[in-house]
């Protein structure tokens, strides 16, 4: 009688942990970013649940369809984009009253790496997106609407496809190296200083610091967001 007591007790006592592990909230780390994030045992899922705010797709346009790999896929199922990210996160938008975490009203970056070509490719995104405006964030007019999630573009940008547009719904992640060379770098959403990586390999001499701080000075009168690959990348695998 005694070791059942002792037993449900622990039970009880296991039940009571479950539950109040369920409803716990989730920590968000606003600089941690799951690299190629397809490839980790649950996308999307993982990420979220370990409280990261930046996730990274490639994808490929292929026969009309938007395909998530980091290669040209052989094998398609499973790999949809849509069914993959926009959906899910449109689901925990709509439970959230408009977040991502119930906790936290910070925008999810969703990185999509363009592997495909970028006029086609950005077509395509353009007209799945539409479905999903109430979720993302937008240029409208001249004016930056935050909402809960933020797309922004990597690999083939398509820079003359969206360079005139009064609505985007999509951004452009540029890299310092271009930053005073690209004319249009006023009007994209983020920096990427990954190419800067080689400079690690590197002595850090004085013209090369210049170059690096030249390329941050340039964005930063801009108010425009930086973000560096090897302090930004983060992993969600077990």
């Amino acid at each position: 009688m005694i070791f059942l007591k002792h037993q449900t007790r622990l039970l009880f006592l296991i039940f009571l942990i479950i539950q109040a592990s369920s409803f716990a909230q989730i920590t968000v780390h606003k600089n941690a970013h799951a690299h190629n994030d397809y490839k980790h045992h649950h996308p999307l899922t993982d990420a979220l649940k370990n409280g990261f705010t930046s996730i990274e797709a490639d994808v490929f346009l292929i026969k009309g369809k938007l395909v998530v790999d980091h290669t040209y896929p052989l094998v398609k199922k499973n790999k949809d984009f849509e069914t993959l990210y926009l959906k899910p996160l449109q689901e925990l938008a709509l439970k959230n009253k408009g977040r991502i975490f119930e906790n936290d009203s910070t925008s999810i970056q969703l990185l999509v790496d363009i592997k495909s070509d970028a006029a086609t490719t950005y077509a395509a995104l353009k007209t799945l997106l539409e479905k999903y405006k109430e979720l993302l964030s937008s240029y409208e007019n001249g004016i930056y609407h935050q909402r809960a999630v933020t797309i922004v573009l990597s690999g083939n940008k398509p820079y003359q496809q969206s360079k005139d547009e009064l609505i985007r719904r999509m951004f452009i992640d540029e890299s310092l190296l271009t930053c005073k060379k690209n004319k249009y770098a006023k009007r994209v959403c983020s920096i990427s200083k990954h190419a800067l990586q080689a400079y690690t390999q590197l002595e850090w001499q004085r013209e090369n610091f210049s170059k690096c701080r030249g390329g941050v000075t340039c964005f930063s009168r801009n108010s425009t967001p930086t973000r560096e690959k090897s302090s930004f990348v983060g992993s969600t695998r077990k």
